[in-house]
Order: structure tokens, then sequence, then C-alpha cells
């Protein structure tokens, strides 16, 4: 939620307050931050798909809502950043929980033991 409300912070900023920088160098911003927030959602959900396209439809209102933002404007591709970068954030996090859940398994009664390595 925090992460969230920073990048809505941050894509609130007038266009004069943001630098300059070459061209495409703001998609790997929009690619990282909401790469972030997609691991972050993708771990507490302990899902896939539901919060990645939580996390992209939330960059959908963050691209929307900039068109309000003086010297801002909603940008397709900024959006197609922002959902690639929840869709790798949401994949590290399942990845990141089959590998931590790889040592254990469930008995014939139901309940988890870890196993040798």
């Amino acid at each position: 939620m925090l992460c969230a409300a920073a990048i809505l912070l941050l894509d609130s900023l007038p266009g004069r307050a943001i630098p300059t920088a070459p061209a495409g160098v703001d998609k790997v911003g929009h690619f990282t931050m909401y790469g972030a927030l997609g691991f972050l959602a993708g771990t507490a959900a302990g899902a896939v798909w539901a919060p990645a396209a939580a996390v992209s439809a939330f960059g959908a209102f963050d691209e929307w809502h900039q068109q309000f933002v003086p010297k801002r404007s909603m940008d397709l591709r900024d959006w197609l950043a922002d959902s690639a970068g929840a869709l790798v954030g949401v994949g590290l996090a399942a990845a990141r929980r089959r590998r931590r859940t790889a040592g254990t398994s469930t008995d014939l009664s139901g309940s988890r033991t870890d196993q040798l390595r």
C-alpha cells in the first residue's frame, strides 16, 4: 500500500518538476516501480494473476490521473511498461515462493514436513 501511494505521489508531480531524460528512460522507471509493486503484491497475495491484474489496473488508473496533472499526459506506452513490470515482479514473487516451498512436502496426514536434501 505504501509503495502504491509513493508511485501515485511521484506521478502527481507536475511535468516541470521532473528532470528531462533521454527517450525511453522513463519506461525503465515505470517498469522498475511497478515491478517492485508487483513483487510486493504477489508476495502478499500468494497468487499470480489477480495481483498482476490489480497492479496493471492501478497503472492504468495512474496514467489516466496524469492527464489532470500540469505538464503531464496519459501514455499507453507507460502503461505497457507498468504492466510488464507488474508481470515480472509478480512472477519473481511466485518463483521465490516456489523455491522456498521446494524443501517441504505433504505427508499422508496432510501435514507439511521438511525433506532432507
